[in-house]
């Protein structure tokens, strides 16, 4: 009798403890579920106010044994003044910083760009912790151990002129452009990027800083950022080249632009001629106009020209037009192709110059 009163007691605690152990595994935080959506491609900032100027970092991620953070440099903020530590279970290992590298572009805007050593063998996701006075935000990032895998890639930022992804996309890609990152300046979810084409070599991230420092127009906020931000998590690591250009802007080569970069110079500047079509683009146009109105004059080198550049060549884009961050004494500028900029595309209604003066352009 007893007996048979332990073995029901000793299965009612058996059923109880599987009962407790089910209720505690389905209400348990799913670690790995989470981490499986923490991305590379993550955009990490560290805001010091809810005031949408104090960005103190940009972009915070880590690759190949660096962790990089980028930043506006403030007259009023000390970046220096900061700890940064890798946390391991209980452990909190504290950085060693490798490099800061620092430089006002040709508008005034200042680009900070830190660099931590980190000495991790494999891919996996790493937790980060940021000091700053008495601020302190975690960040967990995807590490990634990369190496190159192209030849030329392209970065923008954009905003209204979205509807030109498909044209500029197709055209570029017809050109030779291995992938393309593409930053939305603006909440991401605003637009419905699946209109666009969808293909594994075109990456949109979200960058959604005020353009302008301060509402200043000409004091540049989100653009250089993003710029040294994409140098360093993409195209140092991915690629040979790089190209920084606009939506309406259209490089004229006769042939590939890969096969242009084989002469192997520091940068391929494209100098700007002005166009206008009576006509916008929209979402479902892939190919440039077999028609169009063309200025007559060509911009000299570093008045509006864009370009390719050695990602090996240059430690900062400090400047949209042409940049003085380079790498080596004396880099090697082309300067001997144009770049077709409608200028009524972007800005709808703009137009530069008197049209009655320029030529009529027809494809051959």
């Amino acid at each position: 009798m007893n007996i048979q009163k332990y073995k029901t007691l000793f299965l009612l605690f058996g059923l109880l403890f599987l009962l407790l152990f089910l209720l505690y595994f389905i209400q348990a935080p799913k670690f790995t579920e989470n981490f499986q959506t923490i991305k590379y491609d993550d955009i990490n900032s560290f805001m010091t106010s809810d005031d949408k100027y104090d960005v103190l970092f940009f972009d915070i991620f880590a690759r190949n044994n660096e962790l990089i953070l980028t930043s506006h440099k403030y007259s009023n903020i000390n970046i220096e003044n900061m700890k940064i530590h890798i946390l391991n279970k209980n452990d909190k290992i504290e950085l060693i910083l490798k490099q800061n590298i620092y430089n006002v572009d040709d508008q005034g805007n200042q680009i900070y760009v830190i660099i931590y050593d980190l000495y991790i063998n494999s891919p996996q996701i790493i937790n980060i912790e940021i000091q700053y006075n008495d601020i302190i935000k975690t960040f967990n990032l995807e590490y990634i151990i990369q190496q190159r895998k192209y030849k030329l890639i392209q970065t923008t930022l954009f905003k209204d002129d979205y509807y030109l992804i498909n044209l500029f996309t197709t055209y570029y890609k017809d050109k030779g452009v291995e992938h393309f990152y593409l930053y939305y300046n603006g909440d991401i979810n605003n637009v419905d990027f699946n209109q666009f084409v969808n293909a594994d070599y075109i990456t949109i991230l979200e960058w959604n800083y005020p353009y302008w420092y301060k509402e200043e127009p000409g004091n540049h906020f989100a653009q250089p950022q993003c710029m040294s931000t994409s140098l360093y998590k993409y195209a140092k690591i991915q690629s040979e080249y790089v190209i920084y250009n606009d939506l309406d802007e259209y490089f004229i080569y006769n042939d590939l632009l890969t096969n242009l970069i084989k002469s192997n110079a520091d940068t391929y500047a494209f100098l700007n001629t002005w166009c206008y079509t009576k006509d916008i683009p929209n979402i479902n146009t892939i190919r440039l106009p077999d028609t169009f109105k063309k200025s007559n004059n060509t911009l000299e080198y570093r008045n509006l020209n864009k370009s390719i550049f050695k990602s090996d060549s240059v430690y900062l884009m400090d400047g949209a037009h042409s940049i003085t961050c380079y790498t080596v004494p004396n880099p090697i500028i082309e300067t001997n192709n144009i770049m077709f900029h409608f200028s009524n595309w972007a800005k709808i209604g703009r137009i530069i110059g008197n049209i009655d003066e320029y030529s009529d352009y027809i494809e051959k």
